[in-house]
């Protein structure tokens, strides 16, 4: 009984080290992309360099996250691509619904919210390509946007 429970309690305190190391990686991960496609928005000067850089940053890991799922599905089984596209298409969702609203008639989009999160979907299929034996985990991590 002691042993199990030993067990749990590591188990319990390993998941936020685990999130933070995720976290720490979807970050450093934007930041080089960033870096690499448009490095004066690391730090934007001003309001209007922000909104500017916003819109060309999400523009740059729409972009990226494209060639990534491209690129991802060429070491997937049929049944595995079959898979990520299901929770791909839930992602989208997700996103929408987490990152666009509309307010009287118009359509607000929270550039930050959609990067951070097109980012961090970036990670899962890069982590994917990385460890294909963990397929089913990486998916369902993924999948509930851990």
């Amino acid at each position: 009984m002691k042993k199990t429970l030993g067990i749990l309690i590591l188990t319990l305190l390993s998941v936020p080290a685990y999130s933070a190391i995720r976290n720490s990686e979807i970050r450093d991960l934007e930041k080089e992309i960033i870096k690499k496609e448009w490095p004066a928005c690391l730090t934007p000067n001003n309001y209007y360099d922000q909104v500017y850089c916003a819109s060309k940053v999400y523009g740059v890991v729409d972009d990226v996250l494209n060639d990534q799922y491209k690129n991802t599905v060429k070491f997937l089984s049929k049944e595995q691509s079959k898979s990520l596209k299901t929770v791909q298409i839930k992602w989208i969702r997700n996103r929408d619904d987490k990152c666009a609203k509309i307010i009287d008639g118009s359509v607000v989009l929270d550039l930050s919210c959609s990067t951070k999160l097109t980012v961090e979907s970036i990670y899962y299929l890069k982590q994917i390509e990385r460890n294909p034996n963990d397929f089913n985990l990486l998916l369902n991590e993924y999948e509930r946007g851990e």
